[in-house]
Order: C-alpha cells, then sequence, then structure tokens
C-alpha cells in the first residue's frame, strides 16, 4: 500500500512562536503578528504544548548535522538513526513543515493528496516500502519517486545561514506537481482574466495592507533564511509591498487605444458611406511560471506575482530552494486578502528539482510566460527551452556592475555611494557594483577613504543589533569568494581590507576578523577591499560577477579609456558614475550599455521605475507604467459599420 507518513500539522494553533534550532528551545517572535494567517497556513509553526519544551537532545543534533539527516519517521530517510547513533523515535521534534499551495490544497509532503491531483503517478508509487530497513529499492520507485519529489529527498531543509542550522522545511514537490499546479492555475485563470479591473485592483491593495501590517515579522522571517541585517529585511518587505501597491493601481490602466486610420483609401468614413474604427485591447496570457532567486526572496516574488496578477494572469511560483519561506508567506497573505485558489501557487523544490521545474513548465502549452531572475548561464539554458513552444520570456539575468569616479567626483558622496551599491545582501545582488574604477589624480585619496568606511562595516548575524553585512548565502558562496581573493592576489593585487586565509572566512565577527564575534558555523565572508592596480587582465575578478562583499579598486586616466573598460563586458543590467560634469554625466549616461545607469547615486531601484537590462543580463522590464507590458496581449479589433 501506498505510504503515508506521520501528519505532522495535526493540531496546530495559529502561530504563536518560531522555531530557532540554535538555542534548542522555540522562542516567542511577536506573538500575534508573525505571519498570522489563516488555521492551517502555518509558517515554521510548531504545537503550542510544545512550545515551551526543549528540545530532545537526539533531535538537536539532527538540526546540526548535514542537510541529508531526515526524521527517521518518513521514508526519506537516506541514513537511518542508527546509523548516525541516534536513538530511533516515532516523532522528532523537526520544524513543522510550511505547505506548498498547488491549487486549493495546503501539501505538506509530496506524496500527500497525490492521488486526487495525479491518480497514474499515486498508483506507480504505491509499491514504494516505507520500511527503512530495506536494504535498497528499484528503479521503479526511483522514478515515480521522482517525479513526486523535486529530488531524493522529501523535504526541502531551510537554513539560517548565519549559524548553518535548520529553521524550517518545505516539501521537496517534483514534476507531477508541477503540472498539478499548472493544471490549478488554467483552471483558475479565465475567470480571474474576466473579471473587472476595480476588483483585482482592490484584492491587490488588501494584499498590499497585510504585507505592511506584517513589516516586522515578514521581516525577521527574511533575516531568519537568508542572512541580511535586519534594517535591511525590514526596507525589503517595504520594496516589496510598494510592488503590489503599483500593481494594483496600475490593474486600473490597462487601457487600449482608438487609433485613427492612417490614409484616405481606409478613412474612418468611405465613400461608401460606411464607417471604420480602429482600437487595441490588453488581454491577459493565461498561465505565468516564474522562478525567483535567494537574495531578495519576498520583492522578487512580490514584482513578479503582483503584476501577473493585476494583469489578469495565474502564477505557478518555484522559489529558490535557499529561501522558500518568503515566498510561501507572501502566497499565504495573499490567499488571507482574498485572492482565489489556484491564481498563485507555489511549489518549492531541492536544487536538483529547478532544472526539473524549468523543463516542465518549458514544455506545457498552458505555459504562456516564464519570468526569471538568476544567472545568465541559466537564462540562455531557459531561452532554448522555451523555444520551441515559443513562450513570453522575461529574463533579469547576471550583471557586472562598473562604478566609476571621475577626477571632479564629491568624494565622500562618492564613497557612500558605493557603499549602498556593493554591501547590500552582502554583495549578493544583480546591481552590485562589480569593478570600481577612480581616476589617478584621486585613486589615493577615495581608496583611503573607502577602507576606513568600509572596515567600520560589523559582519555578522543579522539579527544582532549594529550588523550592517551578513553572512553569504551558502558555504560553496564563501568558497567561491575565498577562490577570487586568493586568485586576486596571486596574480598581483594588493589587499587593503580582509584577508587571504580560507580558515576565518566561515565565522562571523567584524570585517577585519569574523572569527571575533562568536558567530561561529555561519556561513560569514570579511569585507575586502583590493588594490587592483597592477592585477593582471586574467584574474577572475576582472572578469566575473563576485557575489560577494569584495571589493575591487582600478584606476584610469581618460574618459575614452573608462567607457571602454565599462562597456567591455557581456553583461549590461545596472552602471554608476560619480561627477559635477552635466556635460559629461548626460554624455557617459548616454554612452553607458546598460540597462540602469546610476548618476551621483548609489541606489538606482523602485518600483516606479522600469528594472532590466540589456546584452546578456536579459531583456523585458518590471515596475513602471511598463510592468504589465510582457504580461499581456496587445489586440487590434477593427470593426467597419
Amino acid at each position: 500500500m501506498r505510504f503515508r507518513p506521520p501528519a505532522v500539522c495535526e493540531g496546530l494553533k495559529p502561530l504563536s512562536s518560531i522555531f530557532l534550532a540554535r538555542t534548542n528551545k522555540c522562542i516567542l517572535l511577536n506573538n500575534a503578528n508573525i505571519i498570522n494567517f489563516r488555521e492551517s497556513l502555518q509558517i515554521i509553526a510548531v504545537p503550542a504544548a510544545r512550545a515551551t519544551r526543549e528540545v530532545p537532545p537526539a533531535a538537536a543534533a539532527q538540526l546540526k548535522g548535514p542537510l541529508t539527516q531526515r526524521c527517521c519517521s518518513y521514508r526519506c530517510c537516506s541514513t537511518s538513526c542508527s546509523r548516525r547513533g541516534l536513538a530511533t523515535q516515532a516523532s522528532c521534534s523537526l520544524p513543522e513543515v510550511t505547505p506548498a499551495i498547488v491549487g486549493s490544497q495546503l501539501v505538506r509532503d509530496p506524496y500527500d493528496q497525490l492521488a486526487a491531483a495525479h491518480p497514474a503517478a499515486d498508483s506507480s508509487s504505491s509499491g514504494s516500502s516505507s520500511d527503512s530497513s530495506s536494504s535498497g529499492s528499484s528503479s521503479d520507485s526511483s522514478s515515480s519517486s521522482s517525479s513526486v519529489c523535486g529530488g531524493p529527498d522529501r523535504y526541502v531543509f531551510v537554513r539560517d545561514p548565519s549559524t548553518g542550522e535548520v529553521i524550517g522545511r518545505t516539501p521537496n514537490l517534483g514534476v507531477a506537481w508541477v503540472r498539478a499546479a499548472v493544471s490549478a492555475a488554467a483552471t483558475a485563470q479565465p475567470g480571474w482574466g474576466g473579471s473587472s479591473v476595480l476588483l483585482r485592483s482592490n484584492l491587490l491593495l488588501q494584499w498590499h495592507r497585510l504585507i505592511e501590517e506584517r513589516k516586522e515579522s515578514l521581516a525577521q522571517l527574511i533575516t531568519l533564511e537568508s542572512g541580511k541585517p535586519i534594517p535591511e529585511s525590514r526596507q525589503e518587505v517595504l520594496y516589496a509591498a510598494s510592488y503590489i501597491r503599483w500593481s494594483a493601481e496600475e490593474a486600473r490602466r490597462l487601457n487600449g487605444l482608438v487609433i485613427p486610420a492612417a490614409d484616405s483609401s481606409s478613412s474612418s468614413s468611405s465613400s461608401s458611406g460606411r464607417s471604420k474604427l480602429q482600437y487595441t485591447l490588453k488581454e491577459p496570457l493565461g498561465v505565468c511560471a516564474l522562478i525567483t532567486p535567494f537574495n531578495f526572496p519576498l520583492a522578487m516574488a512580490a514584482r513578479k506575482a503582483s503584476a501577473a496578477l493585476a494583469a489578469g494572469n495565474s502564477c505557478v511560483l518555484r522559489p529558490s530552494e535557499e529561501t522558500p519561506l518568503s515566498s510561501l508567506a507572501l502566497a499565504a497573505a495573499a490567499r488571507e486578502a482574498g485572492l482565489p485558489p489556484g491564481l498563485l501557487n507555489v511549489v518549492p523544490s531541492c536544487r536538483a528539482g529547478a532544472a526539473a521545474f524549468a523543463a516542465a513548465v518549458a514544455a506545457e502549452d498552458a505555459v504562456a510566460v516564464l519570468s526569471f531572475t538568476g544567472s545568465t548561464a541559466v537564462g540562455r539554458h531557459l531561452y532554448r527551452q522555451c523555444a520551441s513552444t515559443t513562450k513570453r520570456l522575461l529574463l533579469e539575468l547576471g550583471g557586472n556592475a562598473p562604478f566609476v569616479v571621475f577626477a571632479d567626483a564629491d568624494l565622500q558622496e562618492a564613497v557612500l555611494g558605493l557603499l549602498a551599491a556593493k554591501l547590500r545582501c552582502s554583495g549578493q545582488a544583480c546591481v552590485s557594483a562589480n569593478r570600481v574604477y577612480v581616476h589617478g589624480s584621486v585613486f589615493d585619496e577615495f581608496a583611503r577613504q573607502a577602507t576606513r568606511l568600509f572596515k567600520q562595516q560589523k559582519v555578522g548575524c543579522g539579527r544582532q543589533l549594529g550588523v550592517s553585512v551578513g553572512p553569504l548565502i551558502n558555504p560553496a558562496a564563501v568558497e567561491r569568494a575565498q577562490s577570487l581573493v586568493a586568485d586576486a592576489c596571486n596574480k598581483g593585487a594588493k589587499l587593503l581590507l580582509g584577508n587571504n586565509s580560507s580558515s576565518s572566512n566561515t565565522s562571523g565577527g567584524s570585517s577585519s576578523n569574523p572569527s571575533k564575534s562568536g558567530n561561529s558555523g555561519g556561513y560569514f565572508f570579511p569585507v575586502t577591499v583590493l588594490d587592483c592596480r597592477g592585477i593582471s587582465a586574467d584574474a577572475r575578478v576582472c572578469a566575473e560577477e563576485l557575489f560577494s562583499p569584495i571589493v575591487c579598486l582600478y584606476d584610469f586616466e581618460e574618459e575614452e579609456e573608462v567607457m571602454h573598460l565599462c562597456n567591455s563586458t557581456e553583461a549590461g543590467l545596472a552602471s554608476y558614475f560619480f561627477t559635477r560634469d552635466l556635460s559629461r554625466a548626460l554624455r557617459v549616461a548616454q554612452r553607458m550599455q546598460a540597462g540602469m545607469v546610476g548618476i551621483n547615486s548609489g541606489i538606482i531601484s523602485s518600483c516606479e521605475i522600469p528594472f532590466g537590462g540589456c546584452k546578456s543580463s536579459g531583456f523585458g522590464r518590471e515596475g513602471s507604467v511598463l510592468c504589465l507590458d510582457d504580461y499581456t496581449n496587445t489586440k487590434v479589433v477593427i470593426v467597419k459599420y
């Protein structure tokens, strides 16, 4: 018979606490308001009866262990408790499952309710045994499991980058659930697309209100799963809410055009006495597949989903496996605001499941739009996958932003601008300044001021007071940053701030030595400033997107020289420069090959501007008055009467 896991979420009350494995306890966090969704929508919830008890040592050991460790009561347990030297328990005190949202279903386990959604997949998995003592599984069982689960495991375990410990888990949904989500979205969309723009706008405004009301609890959730400092997380919540409100207002302006006839032969009133009317309509496209990154887990999901929904579409969202909880909280708030089931489906999966999700939605004829934010390499792969079904694509891909300081710039303002453009999300933003070009006449002074300011930045756990730079997202990101610095130093760069030691970069603390703050176990990397005037041209930092708190300073002498350097990469997302010369400002802005240019400003993103790039940084625009264009079809109607 088909295995069914324990009903781990039965008996949950409205959320009153959030589980932090670091303390081995459940601590209260904004008791009345942390994602206080409908009764069945719990985000990292725990039963009230367990909220004051310490976690058993065996369970705590599991929470602190590698990502492959699982609760022994589930079939996906790849290593039994006995092999790990742990006492077998009927129910380990792991964080409760945050449910995925597929149509009207709240999916806490990949095999839950699968019979109703996909009978064939359910029956094919009926031969799977839940007996953990079995020596192996058949290839048929593995095949069916891979279609139900997004990978070899039943759950995606979410870790706090500041500690490396588990703070939540979601179901790991495979292709069968992706298809179920697309089916639910396709069923729900016609009614939504045919509704009045006023109804859609008002519902999105209610969604916006709920997000703003829960700013603090959502910010805490973002910090828990992404590691960014609480002030940054609060700003992200407001940033996300601003896009929802903007889309709600733009929904009221889905206006068509009346087009006069162009020549006498097709004039509006002909010699025959008949007239002709020409006009356009903006119509929804259907189902939109959305793939979002880890660095702005709430804002990216809100920006994409709100625009798609405002235009009358339905959505299937795949959040990053590193930060799925924020997207699930966002979708749960949308349901509470009154969004009908099936319009916003959230299908979390592990890293291996990302490719399966992309392949599934690319092959689905019902999916009309694919919106992706992520790396250029993955974006190109999606471009090829979607060619056979000619889907509408929105690609916001990698950046390699130049930051130019001309000789006449206000150096203090430029240093502050670099701080804003570089260290947001610990440098893990696609618009982060990557290559800092400083005029030779002011290079030494700028480097001195920048090093002094960056040295003052505190690296540590985002929940600690005074921390301005959080951890990187995972150990692989730390290892990559270490290798970038080592390669640069070996090829001529001079270290002005930070260190070239791989041993101290995985613990938290000050920018000069993170290991001293006592945040051991997190994925921390020190703020690093490199003088790259003598660096070899083949150094990796000269060509790659850094995605870390590494600042590389280069010098230049002539405007023509720096323009060539700025435009020499394949990326074209963002660029920044500082000058007091208005003529130069207008001239350089026009010559910059980028979708967004900041002049004397290190912050260039807001809901009212069109966000997007050119060249290999993608195409399509999000936000601004253009936000609904990529989610609508312009239909021309010609009436002769």
